[in-house]
């Protein structure tokens, strides 16, 4: 069988966006001398063209360097790039487009906060830190390497973006009255617009807002956690939060009393998790975590309800200091991130698996590696007209805006 492959180079567009100049390989005659009909291979580089190379499609707007930003477009004859191999007397491989696009999602982090009156227990001993206490020293110090240093205190440091917003849902809300530790409960929990919560902030205004918080704020009675998990979704489902979420949700204790107006938190987290919104469970019960008499249902529950949020068991640290590493690990993993996606116009891969396996994608020179199954760090076919490069590779592609892919004509189909 003829080996007909596509080659296709990418050169930078302001902003993050790359036009695809496309390639293909046609029936030319031989101009190589060689016996065959094997194919000359000729490479025009758009930001090195002479005065002989072709001229850019109309509507071209010169950029610094002397190179073009054009729209994605066929490229004349004498342009195209062929690869050396046999071909079939008369064959015409065609061409298709790909406009490799880097885009940021950004992040978004829920925290659903246990603010009932056991909260006041000890956590730490060797820190003599209660449970409400350590959970506030672990947010800030996990959230402390996003914050973005003041411009207007030092007008020469770099603008930051920190790439995740943050939402702190507390419950129970308001106040019922009476003694904190008596009997009954509160099952009122304000939705994310209340005073009594803080809605979605970047991280540098809503570390600001989170300290304010406790100077006004106290605990309270209950623990209405499926009336807070209503809310939660109402928070999440906000038309105008867009990207990643997750879910922190911090308690050290179960439902108690019998509030309306809830949903099952296992159901919640899994139809979440359906959606790809992990919900992280942290014990803050300590010493035992919930397991020792009268605890061992908190941690049944903790864990029901990892599960169910994907990510399988809650955590249950022993120290602030483990506190703090489990919650900075889980606000790292909730920023946003670079995707880097390839979009293949007038035609369709016909076998994803081969796509990936005999494919060649390079950023700059650098070969990057088919990671069809752990879609970590590499590229891999989403699907007939869509390859996505992560990881690493989509990184340094962000900052060299220079790639190359090659396919064989053969697994590819009319569009």
């Amino acid at each position: 069988m003829a080996i007909r492959m596509f080659r296709l180079v990418a050169v930078p567009l302001t902003g993050c966006v790359i036009a695809g100049c496309v390639w293909g390989c046609s029936s030319a005659p031989e101009e190589t001398g060689r016996s065959g009909t094997g194919r000359k291979e000729t490479r025009v580089d758009p930001s090195q063209a002479g005065n002989d190379a072709p001229s850019p499609p109309v509507g071209a707007s010169p950029v610094a360097g002397g190179t073009s930003a054009m729209q994605p477009t066929a490229l004349p004859e004498e342009a195209l790039e062929a690869v050396p191999g046999e071909m079939e007397e008369g064959a015409d491989c065609g061409m298709i487009e790909i406009m490799p696009n880097v885009q940021f999602t950004p992040g978004n982090l829920l925290v659903i906060f246990d603010r009932s009156s056991s909260m006041s227990n000890l956590f730490d001993a060797g820190a003599n830190l209660q449970r409400l206490h350590s959970a506030q020293r672990a947010i800030d110090t996990a959230l402390a390497p996003l914050v973005c240093e003041d411009l207007t205190a030092n007008p020469d440091a770099v603008p930051c973006t920190d790439g995740l917003s943050v939402a702190l849902l507390t419950f129970p809300t308001g106040s019922i009255g009476g003694d904190l530790f008596g009997g009954g409960g509160n099952c009122t929990v304000d939705n994310l617009a209340s005073s009594e919560q803080i809605a979605w902030l970047g991280v540098t205004p809503f570390v600001g807002a989170f300290e304010a918080y406790w100077m006004s704020h106290t605990l309270n009675r209950g623990t209405p956690i499926s009336v807070a998990f209503a809310r939660a979704n109402e928070a999440l489902m906000d038309p105008d939060v867009v990207g990643n979420k997750a879910v922190l949700f911090l308690t050290d204790g179960e439902e108690t009393g019998n509030c309306q107006g809830g949903v099952d938190p296992v159901t919640q987290a899994s139809m979440w998790n359906d959606m790809g919104i992990r919900t992280h469970v942290v014990s803050l019960a300590g010493g035992d975590g919930g397991r020792g008499p009268g605890g061992a249902g908190n941690q049944v529950f903790n864990d029901a309800v990892a599960t169910a949020g994907g990510t399988d068991v809650s955590i249950n640290p022993q120290s602030s200091e483990q506190l703090t590493q489990e919650i900075a690990q889980i606000v790292s993993s909730s920023r946003g991130s670079v995707t880097c996606e390839l979009t293949i116009q007038d035609a369709k891969l016909t076998n994803l698996n081969q796509a990936c396996e005999q494919g060649e994608v390079f950023v700059q020179s650098t070969k990057v590696p088919c990671d069809q199954k752990d879609r970590s760090d590499g590229f891999y076919v989403k699907d007939q007209r869509t390859i996505e490069i992560v990881g690493s590779f989509c990184e340094q592609l962000e900052d060299t805006m220079s790639l190359r892919a090659m396919f064989p004509c053969e697994i590819l189909g009319p569009g």
